[in-house]
């Protein structure tokens, strides 16, 4: 029976897997003949409008696709954008142009920031003129390869300096071309090439002469000037009508491309001999500049008309694409991405970026410095490896063209600046991310494919260019088919999110930043920094406004909803509001750092001004009291009397007294499943002391208890998530942790039995370890709620948490500009926005039961705790380096009334016995020295004890010895020496 399961469960996944790759769109399933059908059984019904019911029933009819129930009625939920049970024809097509753009690949290819950023570079280039060229001259391997990675930079001047510097644009040295003939004037070099797999560099000068040089070995020595014996030399004359601004050869084509400002072959295109190609193009005002990409295979040119032309280069009549926008000579063209993307400099220092296969202007950027010179001419080159654009001429400009993505320590980014808001819409399917770089998008998570980009999604007008605001907040309405979000000025936008069109515009107020936005049933309810609730009433007649009152003394931080009943709102200093939602009054008020306390609540209308805390005026109570404290002690009470009415000093010690920390609250949600009693947890706060507590929202009672969810120092929650059915508490901390914990049982009257024979195959996390990690430690002593898992999922402050309960994924947005997809047990699956291959993903299946491609995310492999990899690895311990294995064998578990010590039970014995300890101290006659003290100095070396000399012992000699060496023992006789012991010992005596 098990194999049998087995096989049907992945026969099952493998159908599901069938099914979701052969789903067709509407239009794909019909033809044209049936949406004219369509469109006249539109054109039938009065008012032209039809309900759900008879466009079902067209569907089977007319289009003859059948949908079941419970899909029809989530895909007419979808048309009907007007929420009134009737959709238009206008509707239907807008939604069939929808899943149209859905397909659209050219969404791919929009970028979330500019190809230029940062700001420009500026070097010295040491030379006393501005720089004719610059050129890179990289180190050719023995098989003739070569790339930017190895190799020198070259810059020179009209006075024939030429300047060597690194990869790093670091100075190195300097040589200089000169004509050997001229004695008088000084030569002008007007260009420089590099020849790197013989090593010769050639300049080019007025004398119109070429000079070869050997830079073999840091040697700069001329070779060759002017024409070589057995040189082949083959010119071209009367080309072009003006002078040739540009030459180049191209190993690819075998052929080399020229250019000049002339209407008449303006470029000219021809193998080296001149026999077997030719190709000529013709531009109006002529070009001035081309580059040539060898793997795109296309020809850019541009010139005086400020256009820049894509050609064909063996099609010469009609160029691909004419790309406008310049206002000055075209002086430089580079191709990128194998000519996917051209970058022009024109002479009026303005960078344009183009999308070749969009045919638009990406970027225009004018950020290029004064200190480059004003009428000199520029060189450019780029290193593709290292996307560094340099351009030269009174000094040096490093532009960084492309953010380059190291693949050993990131996945890739989602957003530029920090995720604010991570939302998943359960109609549509799709996961909507915001960031502070003002930028919402539109995944499709199953595939990894990015939808919608919308960028500048709140912005504004300085000097006519349009300056982002970053996005702090963002909500869906309850049908989920349109997006609201905040921004950090005070205004609210309302979106057809997945088309990108914004319907309305909303502020609260101006330069308050927006904290939280809640849309009910036809009710928007919006806080932030104006320390009270503003009400939007969504109607189709217009936006009617209106403020709660003012109950809070603080900025509004976080809310949560309990609909229809509460609303609660939590702000900076730890103040915690419930509010009825029929009326928008408050019904209850606390303090979380005096949890227990109750605050009477006056419905009379209060002012900004009277409920702010006086701060300084607190302050400097406290301080005058300490004067008066100090005045009374020091001074003579008869002479200078203190007379102080018992009203101020109550009032002075109450306000001392009172002075406590401030604690504030970051986060909050509601278990809505939980039914409203006293002694059930519906509400929990997470406080910047890394408490969670619990309470109800229950009119009779409040604050429940209290559990810590951290074990470093200065970390908290940031935020919350839960599960439909409130069985699971997900938690984001600032240290980027992602932490699980068991909420069926917890603060409930009539707690469920848990059994953790089941939970410890679904959680790796709850493995037993030979020493518990810090997240183990830190909640040995807190049985309740049950720590499911705890795993380090970002570097930085995770901002935003979702779940997803039909596939079991949790979605992290975090302060690192990624947003990730996790099992529920801890595993890492994939960053949206990735560059790397996607795994498809089910929408309806736990992904636990197919999902087998998980990965280690690269940031976390440096910096992840032990326990962090054995959940990373699915419970597999990491591999122990040779030589730890039998001392982690040694390690015993540590009891649990033996906690306190670091390994384990005592050593009954000492193990090295007592030879290490040192003998006592004491004189011959075993005791202490006494030192006499009596002289003007102590003879120290008086009260050492010393021991008498014994005489040296030599041992007789063996007597194998003895008859091995008859002579010596005989020599030694002859001597007279019968007991050389004896002998020995009546030396020593005397």
């Amino acid at each position: 029976m098990f194999p049998q399961t087995i096989l049907t469960a992945e026969t099952c996944i493998q159908q599901q897997f069938e099914e979701f790759y052969n789903q067709q769109n509407i239009e794909e399933q019909c033809t044209e003949e049936d949406l004219i059908n369509l469109h006249e059984a539109f054109l039938a019904n009065e008012g032209e409008e039809i309900s759900e019911l008879q466009l079902q029933e067209a569907f089977r009819t007319i289009l003859k696709i059948h949908i079941p129930n419970d899909e029809f009625r989530t895909l007419f939920k979808k048309i009907n954008l007007r929420r009134n049970g009737y959709t238009t024809w206008d509707e239907f097509i807008t939604y069939l142009l929808l899943e149209f753009q859905q397909t659209d690949t050219t969404l791919q290819r929009q970028t979330l920031e500019p190809p230029l950023t940062g700001e420009p570079e500026i070097q010295r280039t040491h030379h006393r003129s501005a720089v004719c060229r610059i050129v890179f001259c990289p180190e050719v391997r023995p098989d003739r390869t070569w790339d930017f990675l190895q190799g020198c930079y070259l810059t020179a001047s009209r006075d024939g300096v030429i300047n060597y510097w690194s990869l790093d644009l670091e100075y190195e040295r300097s040589v200089q071309s000169t004509n050997p003939y001229l004695k008088v004037c000084s030569t002008t070099i007007t260009d420089m090439i590099v020849l790197p797999d013989i090593q010769i560099l050639c300049t080019s000068s007025s004398e119109r002469d070429l000079r070869f040089y050997d830079t073999m070995a840091r040697k700069f020595d001329l070779r060759v000037m002017g024409e070589l014996q057995g040189m082949k030399v083959t010119e071209f004359k009367n080309i072009h009508a003006d002078w040739v601004r540009q030459v180049g050869y191209y190993g690819n084509l075998r052929a080399f491309v020229s250019c000049g400002i002339c209407s008449d072959r303006s470029v000219f295109l021809s193998d080296a001999t001149g026999t077997r190609m030719q190709y000529i193009f013709n531009v109006a005002k002529g070009v001035s500049c081309f580059d040539f990409c060898e793997e795109g295979h296309i020809l850019v040119t541009g010139g005086p008309d400020c256009t820049v032309r894509v050609w064909n280069p063996f099609v010469p009549n009609k160029p691909n694409c004419i790309l406008q926008g310049h206002h000055a000579t075209i002086c430089t063209l580079i191709t990128h991405n194998g000519g996917k993307r051209i970058y022009s400099l024109a002479k009026d220092k303005c960078i344009k970026v183009w999308d070749v296969a969009a045919q638009a202007c990406m970027q225009t950027y004018n950020g290029l410095p004064s200190e480059l010179g004003e009428h000199t001419p520029m060189s450019v080159v780029y290193n593709s490896i290292t996307q560094k654009l340099i351009i030269a001429s009174m000094k040096m400009i490093i532009l960084t063209c492309e953010h380059v993505i190291n693949a050993e320590i990131s996945d890739g980014y989602t957003h530029t600046k920090p995720v604010s808001c991570v939302l998943y819409n359960t109609l549509y399917k799709v996961v909507v991310t915001t960031g502070l770089d003002s930028c919402f998008i539109v995944w499709n998570p199953w595939i990894g494919r990015r939808l919608y980009l919308c960028k500048n999604a709140h912005y504004k007008l300085v000097y006519g260019e349009r300056v982002p605001i970053e996005i702090t907040a963002a909500s869906f309405d309850t049908s989920e088919q349109f997006l609201l979000t905040g921004a950090r000025d005070g205004t609210i936008k309302m979106w057809i999110f997945h088309s990108g069109n914004c319907i309305r515009n909303m502020s609260i107020e101006p330069q308050c930043e927006i904290t939280s936005i809640t849309w009910l049933s036809n009710r928007i309810l919006c806080t932030g920094w104006n320390r009270h609730i503003t009400e939007f009433a969504d109607t189709e007649a217009g936006v009617h406004k209106k403020n709660w009152e003012t109950r809070h003394t603080d900025d509004v931080l976080c809310t949560a909803a309990n609909y229809p009943q509460a609303l609660a709102t939590a702000s900076y200093n730890g103040e915690l509001i419930l509010w009825r939602l029929e009326t928008g009054q408050p019904y209850r008020r606390y303090r979380v750092n005096n949890p227990t306390g109750r605050y009477a609540i006056s419905y009379k209308k209060e002012t900004k001004e009277r409920l702010e805390i006086p701060m300084k005026r607190l302050k400097s109570n406290l301080k005058t009291l300490l004067l008066k404290s100090d005045a009374n002690l020091n001074d003579d009470t008869e002479n200078n009397p203190v007379y102080t009415s018992d009203d101020e000093v109550s009032k002075h010690q109450k306000s001392a007294l009172s002075f406590t920390r401030i604690v504030g609250v970051y986060a909050m949600i509601f278990l809505n499943v939980r039914p409203v009693a006293p002694d059930v947890g519906s509400l929990l706060l997470s406080l910047e002391n890394g408490m969670i507590q619990v309470w109800t929202h229950h009119p009779a009672a409040g604050y429940l208890t209290s559990f810590s969810a951290i074990h470093m120092l200065g970390d908290y929650v940031m935020s919350l998530a839960t599960d439909p059915e409130n069985q699971y508490l997900i938690t984001g901390h600032t240290a980027g942790y992602i932490k699980v914990w068991l909420l069926s049982n917890y603060v409930l009257p009539h707690p469920p039995e848990v059994s953790i024979a089941l939970l410890k195959p679904k959680f790796p996390f709850l493995w037993k370890d030979r020493i518990d990690g810090r997240a183990k430690r830190a909640v040995r002593n807190q049985p309740q709620p049950l720590l499911l898992s705890s795993v380090r999922a970002h570097c930085k402050t995770i901002n935003s948490l979702q779940y997803i309960p039909e596939a079991r994924l949790i979605i992290s947005g975090s302060s690192d500009h990624t947003v990730r997809l996790w099992t529920l047990n801890g595993r890492y699956i994939s960053t949206l926005g990735t560059f790397r291959p996607w795994s498809t993903l089910l929408p309806n299946t736990w992904v636990e039961k197919y999902f087998g491609s998980y990965r280690l995310p690269p940031d976390i492999k440096g910096v992840g705790s032990f326990t962090t990899m054995k959940v990373l690895n699915g419970g597999q311990i990491p591999q122990r380096t040779e030589g730890k294995a039998e001392e982690a064998e040694m390690l015993k578990e540590v009891p649990e009334h033996e906690r306190y010590m670091l390994y384990g039970t005592r050593l009954s014995s000492p193990k090295l016995g007592h030879y290490y300890k040192l003998p006592a101290r004491s004189n011959a006659y075993g005791a202490p020295p006494i030192l006499d003290s009596s002289l003007a100095y102590i003879p120290v070396y008086t009260h050492l004890v010393t021991h008498e000399l014994q005489p040296i012992m030599i041992p007789p000699v063996p007597q194998l010895i003895q008859k091995s060496v008859p002579t010596l023992h005989s020599k030694i006789k002859a001597k007279g020496v019968s007991n050389p012991t004896k002998e020995t010992q009546s030396k020593s005596s005397h």
